[in-house]
């Protein structure tokens, strides 16, 4: 039982909690700061080196401690499921599952976020010819505030009538890629896109056509979009919105301050 009571005690101590939480509002950054000096050739040559030594790359090593608190919730979770509910520290043992919970869900919210902004660097690597970007002209598709939404395949009206599209989906931006030649690139044997266009979502608007087709109206383009099923379409209709949703987000911050 005491030792019981101990495990209790350390697991909600603020000490303990706060290390996770500390870690999981630094590991955004890190992983910005990690994203943009793998531009410079020398550091990515590095980091390559040193995924070949390790057999992980950094950002799987960074989130190891992340990884934790999901194990401490199933350990919490088994331990009230056999407990004795009328021994006097079952309430504190609900809680502390309780607890543990909750900062697993913000550590999980956290690290979603995270995905989404190392996904951005994936998909850079994987888009050939020079990218514009729409918002920021001189700066690469890597950037702090920028997070990965949807892709797909698509089809795309144009003057030459309906031609094969790639689209990247992001919170501020939509590229449009078709497929290139496949091929070895940066020896992951990743297939490449290459680079056509792309188009700020700010001001952006979407209007439903057919079942499977609809527009997205931007600044720069009108994409007139043709899925394959009327669930891909809602699938892109979904993620438009809450691309929508996050730019929204950000005016209103903005404003305010």
């Amino acid at each position: 039982m005491q030792q019981s009571q101990n495990l209790l005690q350390h697991l909600l101590s603020c000490a303990f909690l706060k290390v996770y939480t500390l870690w999981v509002s630094t590991y955004e950054r890190a992983c910005t700061v990690i994203g943009g000096l793998s531009q410079t050739p020398e550091f990515a040559s590095w980091l390559q080196k040193q995924k070949q030594i390790a057999g992980m790359d950094i950002f799987s090593f960074l989130i190891l401690p992340v990884q934790r608190i999901p194990r401490y919730v199933m350990l919490l979770e088994q331990i009230v499921k056999y407990a004795d509910k009328t021994q006097p520290d079952y309430r504190q043992l609900t809680e502390s599952h309780a607890q543990m919970k909750s900062v697993a869900l913000h550590i999980n919210e956290k690290k979603r976020d995270a995905e989404a902004m190392l996904k951005v660097k994936d998909i850079e690597d994987v888009i050939v010819g020079k990218f514009v970007d729409p918002i920021m002209p001189d700066k690469p598709l890597v950037q702090p505030q920028r997070r990965f939404i949807h892709e797909g395949a698509v089809m795309l009206k144009s003057e030459k009538g309906l031609v094969p599209r790639y689209l990247f989906l992001f919170n501020d931006i939509i590229v449009e890629t078709h497929t290139a030649k496949k091929t070895f690139f940066n020896k992951t044997g990743q297939e490449v896109y290459k680079y056509v266009n792309s188009a700020s979502l700010l001001n952006s608007s979407v209007t439903e056509d057919t079942d499977t087709t609809f527009q997205l109206a931007t600044d720069s383009k009108v994409f007139s979009i043709t899925c394959n099923t009327a669930d891909q379409k809602a699938k892109w209709l979904t993620k438009l919105k809450e691309a929508s949703c996050w730019l929204h987000q950000v005016n209103v911050a903005t404003n305010k301050s």
